[in-house]
């Protein structure tokens, strides 16, 4: 089809695609990537989208995410999506940090992130009127790994550090 882009699908999909291409409708779901250098790669996809395929769209559309992936879902969601998510990406671009921030310091910055694109509004309309129905995927840590400790954070990792050096197939 293109020599500069790949489409994993599985079979039926793949079918479906080769016999009638891809629409807007066929879309139910988007999982938003967790990590912030793939929310700003998605940036430009995600506005073309949002400015054509889910402009007009009446059937709701599911996003899910964690982290800064479920932030890109709020952004969807809002009011003014490609507002949303400018403001979203601009603050988020305008972090900054001591050298060596502490967790307070990471949590007001998000703080400050969140509160400038989830405004009231946003908040109303995302639980209230939007297509896209957002779900946020979040984990609580129990045991050691939540004690807010760098050391028992280090050694609560070790047992799936052991699991994946025997196979990662087992993680």
């Amino acid at each position: 089809m293109y020599d500069n882009i790949e489409i994993f699908a599985g079979d039926k999909a793949a079918e479906i695609i080769r016999d009638r291409g891809l629409k807007e409708s066929d879309i139910k779901g988007i999982v938003g990537a967790s990590g912030g250098p793939k929310f700003m790669v998605l940036n430009g996809l995600d506005k073309a989208i949002l400015n054509t395929w889910f402009k007009k769209r009446t059937d709701p559309l599911f996003f899910i995410g964690s982290s800064i992936g479920s932030w890109r879902g709020a952004a969807f969601a809002g009011k003014d999506p490609i507002k949303t998510l400018d403001v979203f990406t601009g603050s988020y671009l305008k972090q900054h940090y001591s050298s060596k921030p502490t967790r307070k310091e990471v949590t007001d910055e998000s703080i400050r992130i969140l509160n400038d694109f989830l405004t009231e509004e946003n908040i109303d309309f995302i639980l209230n009127s939007s297509k896209f129905n957002l779900n946020i995927i979040s984990a609580q840590c129990r045991g050691i790994s939540s004690i807010e400790s760098n050391t028992a954070l280090a050694l609560s990792f070790f047992p799936a550090m052991l699991v994946n050096l025997i196979s990662r197939k087992l993680l």
